[in-house]
C-alpha cells in the first residue's frame, strides 16, 4: 500500500458528507419534486437506505480484510483476472465520475460569478488544487475537510436562516397526497447519490479505529439525509411547484 497516512473516523465522515451533498442539494430538489411533489422530503429519507446498506456491507468486507481497499480484496475474493477487471472498471467509472463533477463545479462557478472567465481555466484550477491535496496524502484531505465543512455548513445553516421569512410552509401539504407512489419513485435518484457511500471502502483500511468505521458510517449517511431533507424543504416552500 502506497499510502501510509491514517485519518480519524470523524475525518472519514467529514470527507464523505461533501463528497455527496456537494452537488445533492444543487441536483436533487428539481429531480426529486419532478416526482414527489411536495413529499420530495420523504424521497431522500426512502433514498437512504441505499446509503446505511452500502456501508454495512463494506464494512462486513472491511472485516474480512481489514489492511486492504475494495480493489485489493476483490482478487482475494472472485479471482486474480476477473478481480483485476472489476478492479478496472471501477477505476475508469470513477474517473468518468470525476470528470462530471469537475464539470458541473466549472459550469456552477462560470454561471454565477466569473461570467467571463474561460470555464477550462476554473476546472484546471480545481483539479490543480485537488491533485496537490492528493500528492500530500489521505491525511492533508482529512485535515482540510475538518476545515472547510465547518465553513460550509455554517453558511448553509445561515442560508437557511435568512430564508424562513418567505417560507411557505404550507406547500408541503398534503402530505403522501396521491399516496407513497410518487415519494419512492422521487427516491430512485437520489438513491444514486447514496450509493457513493461505497467510496469509504477505499477508506476503512486506513482509519486509525477501524472498529468505530460502521458507526461513523452511519452518521455519515444520517448527516447527508438531514442536510437533503432540509435542502428539499427549503427549496420547494420557497419555489413552490
Amino acid at each position: 500500500m502506497l499510502e501510509k497516512g491514517r485519518i480519524s473516523p470523524l475525518q472519514m465522515t467529514m470527507i464523505m458528507n461533501p463528497t455527496i451533498t456537494a452537488t445533492a442539494v444543487l441536483l436533487v430538489p428539481a429531480i426529486t419534486a419532478k416526482y414527489a411533489k411536495q413529499d420530495l422530503w420523504i424521497s431522500p429519507i426512502l433514498a437512504s437506505l441505499i446509503g446505511f446498506f452500502t456501508v454495512f456491507i463494506i464494512f462486513q468486507l472491511n472485516k474480512n480484510f481489514p489492511e486492504k481497499t475494495f480493489i485489493e480484496y476483490c482478487t482475494d475474493i472472485i479471482g486474480k483476472i476477473p478481480g483485476k477487471v472489476i478492479g478496472i472498471f471501477y477505476l475508469i467509472y470513477y474517473l468518468h465520475q470525476t470528470g462530471i463533477i469537475i464539470q458541473e463545479y466549472g459550469q456552477f462557478v462560470v454561471g454565477n460569478f466569473l461570467h467571463q472567465t474561460p470555464l477550462v481555466v476554473v476546472m484546471v484550477s480545481m483539479v490543480l488544487v485537488c491533485a496537490s491535496a492528493v500528492y500530500g496524502g489521505l491525511e492533508v484531505i482529512g485535515r482540510t475537510s475538518q476545515i472547510i465543512l465547518p465553513v460550509v455548513g455554517l453558511f448553509f445553516i445561515l442560508v437557511v436562516i435568512m430564508l424562513l421569512k418567505d417560507l411557505d410552509f404550507l406547500e408541503i401539504l398534503p402530505v403522501f397526497e396521491r399516496g407513497p407512489m410518487p415519494a419512492l419513485m422521487g427516491a430512485y435518484t437520489p438513491s444514486g447519490w447514496f450509493s457513493e457511500m461505497f467510496l469509504i471502502s477505499f477508506m476503512l483500511p486506513y482509519l486509525k479505529q477501524q472498529q468505530k468505521g460502521l458507526k461513523w458510517g452511519m452518521i455519515c449517511v444520517f448527516s447527508i439525509v438531514l442536510i437533503m431533507v432540509i435542502a428539499n424543504l427549503v427549496t420547494y416552500m420557497l419555489l413552490a411547484p
